[in-house]
């Protein structure tokens, strides 16, 4: 990838990508993980973790981005699955990416995204709320880029039982499981 990797890089309080609206990124994405844990879904984090993942979802954002134009005309769309926040589409975009989808199940994830979105200058409409295992099955093709990062339960078997039968381009952005994905 072709980009100065201090853009994305997490330094005296910002995220150069993300410039002056780094705080706002930050203390959104500690409500949004918040939120999570009250529903008892994720355990308790030291304040050094936020702006690490933050950081980590920039340079995820920016590899879709570098394999997408690595691809060129071989891929016709490109799809988030599970964005939560959107911060990893949203430096797709950042960095000029075009012709992205990010797509969540649950609905308050998809309006702050787009709250997010509107305050990073990007066109809003990319996030939308789909349930990310029916695309899979039924609106994919081999010309499009899906990409993911915690991925659990049956989203993870589907995305994984489709990399092998049905997507040419995927990439999922954790590690693998080798007893659970074995499966």
């Amino acid at each position: 990838l072709d980009l100065d990797p201090s853009r994305l890089s997490y330094q005296d309080g910002i995220i150069p990508i993300l410039g002056g609206q780094s705080d706002l990124v930050l203390q959104m994405f500690r409500v949004y993980e918040d939120r999570y844990r009250a529903r008892g879904e994720k355990e308790p984090r030291e304040d050094a973790y936020y702006p690490e993942r933050v950081e980590s979802l920039v340079k995820t954002g920016a590899l879709s981005f570098g394999l997408r134009r690595a691809l060129g005309d071989r891929v016709q769309r490109v799809y988030e699955l599970g964005c939560g926040l959107g911060i990893s589409a949203l430096a797709h975009f950042l960095l000029g990416g075009k012709g992205l989808t990010a797509v969540d199940l649950d609905s308050t994830c998809v309006s702050e995204s787009q709250e997010l979105a509107e305050a990073l200058g990007v066109d809003p409409s990319i996030f939308q709320k789909k349930d990310a295992s029916h695309m899979l099955n039924n609106g994919m093709s081999r010309q499009d880029f899906v990409y993911g990062m915690s991925f659990e339960g049956p989203l993870r078997h589907t995305f994984l039982r489709m990399v092998e039968i049905k997507l040419g381009h995927a990439l999922m952005c954790e590690p693998l499981d080798r007893d659970e994905d074995e499966r």
